[in-house]
Order: structure tokens, then sequence, then C-alpha cells
């Protein structure tokens, strides 16, 4: 979807105000954005995210466009290396973050299976017992055991 609609970019620059456009793109992302936050299905998940695509695909070449006129020559390389590692900055960051929490769910993982290890253990323990067996032992075994003690 980004793809799709950073070719509008220019067709847009030309026809409105890059300030106007700017707005628009990062209201289009914000609605995305909610739209994907309170989705309670995957197809409406699915249209945030194709909002997002779009604020994302009209923002890009916008900033780099607004940068290429408005910097001196000079300047120009140095600015966009400094927009691109922004925007490599951001993906780190994205996937960094997404590593973290995949890292602290298979640490609770782990933890929930230490737990349940130590409770069958316990639980087998408990079963070795004496006082287990003798409970076991004198423990009625449903109806069919009671109603043959009474014949």
């Amino acid at each position: 979807m980004v793809s799709l609609v950073m070719t509008t970019s220019a067709f847009l620059k030309a026809k409105f105000n890059p300030r106007m456009i700017f707005m628009i793109a990062i209201i289009a992302f914000l609605i995305g954005d909610i739209v994907a936050i309170l989705s309670h299905s995957f197809a409406l998940l699915l249209v945030g995210r194709i909002i997002q695509g779009i604020g994302t695909g009209v923002i890009t070449p916008l900033v780099f466009n607004i940068i290429l006129e408005n910097v001196p020559r000079e300047a120009e390389i140095l600015t966009l290396e400094l927009e691109a590692l922004k925007e490599q900055e951001a993906v780190k960051e994205f996937w960094s973050r997404f590593a973290r929490e995949e890292n602290e769910k298979n640490a609770q993982i782990q933890d929930l299976k230490a737990q349940l290890k130590q409770k069958e253990a316990q639980i087998h323990e408990m079963e070795n017992t004496k006082a287990w067996k003798l409970y076991r032992k004198l423990k009625p075994e449903g109806k069919g055991a009671s109603s043959k003690k009474q014949e």
C-alpha cells in the first residue's frame, strides 16, 4: 500500500500545499492507528493498517521532496542521510521492541513451566506419603462401591 501511494506524492504536491498534505497524512496515519488499536477482528485490523500505509506512503516521499527543495545544495546529502538514518532507527526500534516483547513472553512461559514442574513434583511427593496411600485405600470408589458394602 505504501509503495502504491508513494507514486501519487508528486501529483499531490503539485496540486496542494505541502503543509496541508503533511497534516492530512499524519491525521490519516493516526486514524489508521486508532482503528488498528480498537479493532476486534482481523478485517478491521487490516483496514487500520491500510489507512496507516496510505499516511506513510504520502509522508515519506513528501519529506524527501521538502528536504531537496528547502535545504542548500551543499547540505542536501547530509540531510538526506540523516533522514534515512532516522527511518532506519525507527525500524530498528520497532524490531528491538518486538524482540524484547517476545523474550518477555518466552521468559513468562518458562517460569510457568517451572512452576508446573514444581507442582507436579509436590503432587508426586504427596502421592508417595503413607497418609495419601491410606486415604486412597479408605476412600469409597463412588456409588458402586458403597452399594457392594451394603450387600
